[in-house]
């Protein structure tokens, strides 16, 4: 029997207790949320599932006081302004072999830096879930890509959430140039603050780049003001493919725009990934993830890049990025 504890169970929290429910092993599974009503939805989304043979033990909590001392994993899925704090409190009074840390890890680079110090020390394993890098039709497109094929990646749509979705397109070409350092260029983003879906939180409009040092290219574009459909566009030698994740569907293209070919595929959601990531770190002590080392390296380009904005718009110097 593995014991999971998983912190925060709001919307994408229940997709992973959903998640969970698909592992066929004996499982001891710990919930922690202070909002009861959050608890409550979890609990009912896991019954929702399909009955497992094995064992699936579920406990719902409120805060950490009940739990006991050891799991095999930590599935930290809060929101990042309290993952610190978190983690901090878990590390110190429980032993966790290995954690799950939702996007955005963090919101300052020093913290990030605290807890990678804190998970040394005990040699503790820990991914952050930007998951397109082990969804296979990424998988497949990256086998197809040459080695040193540059790439060029364009995320555009409207109010599709650049600020909390960044990283997630940051890390996907990351998978898929094998590029992890990148500079940034702010000057076309807006100045307006906009209100994230999340209370105290934020969100960004206009467009920002990100170059690798061998000459990739990431071009995220969230024009607020209009209605423009969700579109990536990944460029390499003489391909584009155009992905519609809405709608499952990708065009490829020749440089001249004639179509080569086209295809279905799935963006499957977390309740439906879950399962086979956290078996690949229960019984393989690893994972296709991110690891927490590598997405410090991608948290800070994409960091300092909105604190450099922050900071212009503001007047006054921003350490921490409120995003989540």
């Amino acid at each position: 029997m593995y014991n999971i504890l998983l912190v925060g169970s709001g919307q994408l929290g229940s997709r992973y207790l959903q998640g969970l429910s698909r592992i066929n092993n004996d499982l001891e599974i710990f919930v922690v949320d202070p909002n009861l009503n959050a608890l409550s939805i979890a609990k009912d989304r896991f019954e929702e599932m399909t009955k497992n043979t094995f064992s699936h033990s579920v406990n719902y909590y409120q805060d950490f006081n009940e739990l006991g001392n050891e799991f095999d994993l930590g599935i930290i899925a809060t929101n990042a302004d309290v993952r610190k704090k978190i983690l901090i409190y878990l590390l110190k009074q429980h032993r966790i072999k290995n954690f799950i840390l939702e996007k955005v890890a963090f919101q300052a680079i020093e913290d990030f830096e605290i807890i990678i110090e804190l998970l040394n020390i005990d040699k503790i394993k820990a991914w952050v879930n930007c998951p397109r890098r082990i969804m296979p039709f990424f998988i497949k497109l990256k086998e197809e890509i040459p080695d040193k094929a540059l790439i060029n990646m364009f995320v555009k749509g409207s109010n599709w959430g650049l600020a909390s979705n960044t990283i997630h397109m940051l890390d996907l070409l990351s998978f898929l140039s094998s590029q992890v350092d990148y500079e940034f260029d702010i000057s076309n983003l807006e100045d307006e603050i906009y209100s994230s879906k999340k209370p105290s939180f934020i969100e960004i409009g206009g467009k920002l780049n990100f170059y690798s040092n061998r000459g990739d290219r990431l071009e995220l574009v969230d024009e607020k003001q209009k209605n423009r459909p969700f579109e990536l566009i990944i460029k390499y030698d003489e391909r584009e493919i155009h992905i519609n994740q809405n709608l499952g569907r990708a065009k490829i293209l020749s440089k001249d725009g004639s179509e080569l070919a086209a295809s279905n595929f799935i963006l499957p959601m977390q309740s439906e990934i879950t399962s086979q990531i956290v078996k690949d770190i229960l019984f393989h002590s690893n994972s296709n993830l991110t690891s927490v080392n590598e997405s410090l390296t991608l948290h800070r380009s994409m960091i300092q890049a909105f604190n450099c904005h922050l900071t212009k718009i503001k007047g006054k110097k921003v350490k921490v990025c409120p995003i989540t």
